[in-house]
């Protein structure tokens, strides 16, 4: 019985995807290059120009082009995907996956079980203890829930864009008042439509002129 042919393999996985193989020589100073780098050259794939390369560290390959390997310290896509995973975990958070439409940003799945779209770097900076990542469905809640507390309802974001402020609209009376959320938790304010304490009254502004005399 004859013995079967070899067959060339005509695909490699990358990550999740099956990339195909070019056929083509590696040249040596290829290689050279790429051990200098902490990598292997694994195949040439999809066209002339690209590589799989095999990073030395943690054995996972990534699709890489010729002309960064030859000319910059290419990234290993493993060992990146590790490292944003773990400081996503020091930051309180699982990462659930890149964002497709932005290669800045990540989905991340809060405690409280919320989805956020966050940027690596910020992340990075909450692992670090420099930053603070917060969920707006929780901080909204939050925020209604103290409105309701005190009287309000929350309307929106303030109308002049001030991030500190809240539009609420009064219970009682139905007038809407931009408020800072720091004031709406203590309740240190008044209604400006209907409220009679000093807080609600008009504030004015007084302008003098001194003319001195020799």
């Amino acid at each position: 019985m004859p013995k079967p042919k070899h067959v060339p393999q005509s695909n490699i996985r990358i990550g999740d995807a099956q990339v195909a193989i070019f056929d083509g020589p590696i040249h040596w100073h290829w290689q050279n290059e790429a051990n200098s780098k902490g990598f292997t050259i694994e195949a040439r794939v999809a066209d002339r120009y690209h590589l799989a390369l095999r990073c030395q560290a943690c054995d996972g390959l990534t699709k890489t082009r010729l002309s960064v390997l030859m000319s910059a310290q290419p990234i290993c896509a493993p060992c990146l995907a590790d490292k944003h995973a773990k400081s996503a975990r020091m930051a309180g958070l699982k990462l659930l996956g890149r964002d497709a439409t932005d290669r800045h940003y990540a989905f991340y799945q809060a405690k409280c079980g919320h989805i956020l779209s966050r940027q690596f770097a910020l992340i990075e900076r909450a692992a670090a203890g420099e930053a603070g990542v917060r969920c707006e469905e929780c901080l909204l809640a939050k925020n209604a829930s103290e409105a309701e507390g005190q009287g309000w309802t929350l309307v929106g974001a303030d109308p002049a864009n001030r991030t500190a402020y809240r539009l609420y609209r009064h219970q009682k009376c139905g007038a809407d008042q931009s408020v800072a959320i720091g004031n709406m938790t203590t309740g240190r304010f008044d209604c400006g439509h209907c409220g009679e304490t000093w807080s609600a009254a008009k504030s004015n502004i007084y302008v003098m002129r001194f003319a001195l005399s020799c």
